[in-house]
């Protein structure tokens, strides 16, 4: 495994860490390619983006990073349910599924995760990372107050109880990432 994440790492970049290889194959073995995904739904919707059948492809540029990747501020975990890391880009991207409603501690969670990441995982050259929460309803009122004057690229977007087919998926990451890049350019 370690000589397997130091060839992925040279030939692809970050997220080929060791113990993210092993989490990669625990996965693979754990959600084998099946024919319909509605009997794998459980209280995370990550398994849907996770199997698409032929590609587990969000876009170009994507590389999987972990699911429920654990971090850990003065003793306590915390886990973002998906991590990225967009090649192109350079930024990590944070997606937290919440299956009920947002909620405004759900957004300052989400904030804290980037704030991590952008402290303890960017490298040199890296850009800040971007946070997505994918959850039933989106009240954009609430994510207009509770993101009040926030200079993070966090994201509140409404998901589909269906799997949405690889076009519409593709599209509404690259709107989501063209947002991420106005709102970066806006700043500077």
């Amino acid at each position: 495994m370690a000589r397997l994440a130091k060839d992925l790492t040279v030939r692809h970049g970050k997220g080929f860490s060791r113990s993210n290889v092993m989490m990669m194959r625990a996965f693979c073995l754990a959600f084998p390619n099946v024919q319909t995904l509605s009997g794998l739904l459980s209280g995370s919707h990550y398994v849907e983006l996770l199997s698409i059948d032929d590609t587990l492809e969000l876009g170009k540029g994507f590389t999987f990073v972990g699911r429920q990747y654990r971090i850990t501020l003065n003793n306590t975990h915390y886990r973002v349910d998906l991590v990225f890391y967009h090649r192109i880009l350079r930024c990590f991207v944070l997606i937290d599924l919440k299956i009920n409603d947002v909620e405004h501690h759900d957004i300052g969670q989400m904030n804290m995760y980037l704030g991590y990441f952008a402290t303890e995982e960017n490298s040199e050259g890296d850009n800040p990372p971007i946070g997505i929460i994918l959850t039933r309803n989106k009240d954009e009122l609430l994510v207009e107050y509770a993101t009040y004057q926030m200079n993070s690229q966090l994201f509140v977007q409404k998901y589909q109880l269906y799997l949405p087919d690889r076009e519409e998926l593709r599209r509404e990451l690259e709107l989501t990432l063209q947002l991420a890049e106005d709102r970066a350019s806006e700043e500077n």
